[in-house]
């Protein structure tokens, strides 16, 4: 392993335990460095990541099922935001999932920084970019905050809703200018909840004042899982 790549996986490290314990979070157990090795070892989630789920075409999720998936993601996130982090790479790759009992765990913290609130009002900077997933002031100013977060955790609710890849085979540098100056988000699917199809909305709003905070995600995800389930058994009992 190169001097950069131990570098990046001692920064990951460092940051990671500074996580309080958490549901939804993914455990830090320790990293191993010698002269020829360093690794990271967390905690074992069985099915890896939602991204790798979905792909693997073995699980049907219900709706009910991906609003459990989606809350249980929200509070880790919040959970994140609390203690002053923000992750910058919210997507369905670093949702890892058991299916057995549906734990679901926020992971990869390579990218996550914690916010010096005195210094600058909350915002860190970065010049790595998973484009997709990206709010615009992120690609046009370098700025990354608890509400650019809740932009990409809005694609993260359309990669699990849809099952698709965002913005698949566009150009990326077309794409980045798009986003960059308001004139591109993702299409909503009709069929969804309004309420769900409302609050991914939100979450792309061009002023990151006006996206909700996480918080309020959850608890909207929240009130739409409960929905959910009022809708299941309404539909189970009509079967019966």
């Amino acid at each position: 392993m190169n001097a950069a790549k131990r570098q990046l996986l001692r920064i990951e490290g460092e940051t990671w335990s500074q996580i309080r314990q958490h549901p939804n979070i993914c455990r830090l157990i320790g990293w191993v460095e010698n002269e020829n090795v360093m690794a990271l070892v967390m905690e074992w989630v069985d099915n890896g990541s939602m991204l790798d789920v979905l792909q693997s075409k073995k699980f049907d999720f219900t709706l009910l099922d991906k609003m459990n998936i989606l809350s249980k993601a929200s509070a880790g996130l919040w959970h994140l935001h609390e203690q002053g982090f923000i992750h910058r790479d919210v997507a369905l790759r670093n949702v890892l999932v058991d299916i057995r009992n549906f734990q679901v765990k926020l992971t990869d913290f390579g990218l996550s920084r914690i916010t010096q609130t005195i210094s600058d009002a909350g915002k860190t900077t970065s010049h790595v970019l998973p484009v997709a997933w990206t709010a615009p002031e992120c690609i046009s100013q370098n700025i990354y905050s608890p509400k650019s977060d809740v932009w990409s955790f809005g694609v993260l609710i359309w990669e699990l809703m849809t099952e698709r890849v965002p913005f698949q085979g566009e150009n990326l540098m077309a794409l980045s200018f798009k986003i960059a100056t308001g004139k591109r988000t993702l299409e909503i699917p009709s069929s969804w909840l309004p309420e769900l199809h409302d609050l991914t909305g939100l979450c792309w709003a061009f002023d990151p004042d006006e996206r909700p905070t996480v918080e309020e995600l959850h608890d909207g995800l929240i009130l739409l899982e409960s929905k959910s389930a009022g809708s299941m058994k309404r539909h189970m009992t009509i079967n019966e």
